[in-house]
């Protein structure tokens, strides 16, 4: 290691939650006005990879809790 990595670790809350929901509903909606018809923006990928990144932050917070 070059010592330039970073860790990040991110818990939601349940208000945290719903605020990244409506981030997340907003920004598709203004990427698709953005990029309609673009061919090189893969949306579906692109909301793929943000659905994973909250699920797994759900998890972590689901994991926390119960501890």
């Amino acid at each position: 290691m070059s010592g330039n990595e970073k860790n990040l670790s991110l818990e939601l809350t349940r208000k945290g939650e719903l605020l990244t929901t409506q981030s997340a509903d907003f920004l598709e909606k203004e990427f698709r006005i953005l990029f309609d018809g673009g061919s090189s923006v893969d949306l579906e990928k692109l909301d793929k990879t943000l659905t994973q990144i909250k699920t797994q932050l759900i998890k972590n917070a689901e994991s926390r809790n119960a501890a």
